[in-house]
């Protein structure tokens, strides 16, 4: 059975709010640490409190979760086009970030990315 066009649209909006919830939690939690391009700030600290213990990208998690409620809320092309564009560039930061912590952060990194997952708590 294929849901009705509302609870699409609901599910869509419901994910679009925990997306922009997951986002600001998680940037709140970076404070100082946070920067908009790949870098490490003076002082800069790996963080596993607040929604990082559960995924080591909240951020990127909460970015895709609004582009994903888009979709599901509009059902346009564009809104598909933009979550696949979205999904890629967040994977390409995912990998140059790990690359950058893993060199400043070698052990402490490595255990991070052994026990808690890149953007889905348990899966992935």
């Amino acid at each position: 059975m294929i849901p009705d066009i509302r609870t699409i649209q609901v599910t869509g909006i419901i994910l679009t709010i925990a997306g922009l919830i997951i986002a600001i939690m998680a940037r709140r939690t970076l404070a100082g640490n946070w920067s908009g391009n790949i870098e490490l700030k003076k002082g800069h600290e790996l963080i596993r409190t607040g929604v990082y213990k559960h995924t080591r990208h909240p951020i990127y998690t909460g970015i895709m979760l609004m582009s994903l409620g888009t979709l599901l809320f509009t059902g346009k092309l564009s809104a598909f086009i933009f979550f696949i564009v979205i999904t890629a560039f967040m994977l390409f930061k995912i990998k140059e970030e790990g690359e950058l912590l893993m060199k400043h952060f070698p052990a402490g990194y490595t255990e991070y990315k052994n026990s808690t997952k890149a953007l889905i708590p348990f899966l992935w």
